[in-house]
């Protein structure tokens, strides 16, 4: 039998795989001739502005200390043929060398002499400083990290005197400049917006009553009021907006012996399927038949709906979204969830069942969020008919 290997059954150099039991495998394209190895360069050496400065005094003052040798090699050889007669103290005519035998001799007793021209000792005092330096780095309290209980450690002395100079800062501003950790503040549904920008860092349980769910940050005492009243459209809107959350990703539930864990590809992905978690709409997790189980909050009690999976459409850099169909077990409704960039989705939208008010709310809410300096994405849903879909 024979099987075609696509881009997505490859594992790149680096890469992990997890949540996986076996696997069947083959080598391709290993060593030293591959891409990413021919493209790989060594490691350059750093060094500061000041150690390049002395090192070019340094060879300037060892191409003088050159100079001076030679000349006074030169005169010295001169002197002693002329005055070999006179000087006979020296004892200068037992020597009975070469001329260019007594140049070099001479130049090395010179070389010698003038050793202390160049500055070694400046060079090990500079080494001392920066190391002395990095250990009050290291006691510094301002650059201690309280969250891992870590001090700043010091890698390398070489660069001591280039801290804080920086000149030119290039970023592809998705991490480059943070912990890329990514946390739900603020959304939008209808003509409502909920959250605040800077929420108080506190601990609070759930709508499903649990507690340290991690990369939210969301308090809006609005939001509790709409979500808990009955037969109402914002509820059903919000509701329709979690299990867009809860549903659309690529998350798989790992478990382990006191607790469950979500393992994303994308701390985005982990922190708006959370939000869902924290909201009210629970991913509890996928089985072998690709059925989804989620556990929805109700007022006063809560209620588990299953999904089936039938297709994933991932996210990729032309597409720019990311979509699932799932059918509901309970009313048997197929539904397309997608979320992914506004300008992509925004000219997606169909014409005719535009409610324009909640569009263009929905437009002023981005930009706002956008001006907070927040990424944001829009959330979108359809209904399939069963035979439009088959």
């Amino acid at each position: 039998m024979k099987a075609a290997i696509y881009y997505d059954s490859f594992l790149l150099r680096g890469a992990s795989l997890r949540n996986t039991e076996w696997v069947i495998g083959l080598v391709v394209h290993t060593g030293h001739q591959t891409r990413i190895m021919m493209n790989s360069t060594g490691s350059k050496a750093k060094s500061s502005k000041i150690e390049k400065l002395i090192n070019v005094m340094i060879a300037y003052i060892f191409l003088l200390q050159i100079c001076l040798c030679m000349i006074a090699a030169v005169y010295g050889t001169i002197w002693e043929n002329v005055y070999e007669s006179k000087a006979f103290y020296l004892d200068l005519a037992s020597q009975g060398f070469h001329v260019s035998v007594q140049v070099l001799t001479k130049f090395g007793t010179w070389i010698l002499i003038f050793t202390n021209i160049v500055p070694i000792s400046l060079i090990v005092t500079l080494e001392m400083v920066k190391y002395l330096q990095a250990f009050f780095m290291g006691w510094d309290y301002m650059m201690y990290d309280e969250s891992l209980d870590e001090p700043a450690k010091v890698q390398s002395s070489n660069l001591n005197e280039e801290l804080g100079q920086i000149s030119h800062i290039f970023s592809d501003k998705t991490g480059t400049l943070t912990c890329n950790i990514m946390e739900f503040k603020k959304f939008s549904v209808g003509l409502k917006s909920y959250g605040t920008l800077d929420p108080p860092k506190e601990k609070r349980r759930s709508y499903l009553g649990e507690e340290g769910i991690s990369n939210v940050n969301f308090v809006d005492r609005q939001f509790e009021k709409d979500y808990l009243e009955e037969d109402s459209q914002q509820r059903a809107d919000i509701l329709r907006m979690l299990l867009c959350l809860a549903l659309c990703h690529t998350i798989v539930v790992q478990y382990r012996e006191d607790a469950e864990e979500y393992i994303a590809q994308s701390p985005d992905e982990l922190a708006l399927v959370n939000a869902a978690r924290f909201l009210g709409v629970k991913f509890v997790g996928r089985d072998e038949d690709s059925v989804i189980t989620l556990q929805v909050a109700r007022p006063y009690l809560q209620k588990a709906r299953k999904f089936r999976l039938l297709n994933v459409i991932e996210f990729d850099s032309a597409r720019k979204r990311m979509s699932v169909v799932v059918q509901d077990s309970a009313s048997e409704k197929i539904f397309l969830f997608c979320k992914g960039a506004d300008s992509i989705i925004l000219p997606l939208l169909s014409p005719s069942h535009h409610n324009f008010s909640v569009k263009n709310k929905t437009e002023e809410f981005l930009e706002n969020y956008a001006q907070d300096g927040l990424r944001t994405l829009l959330l979108t849903e359809r209904e399939l008919e069963i035979g439009w879909y088959k």
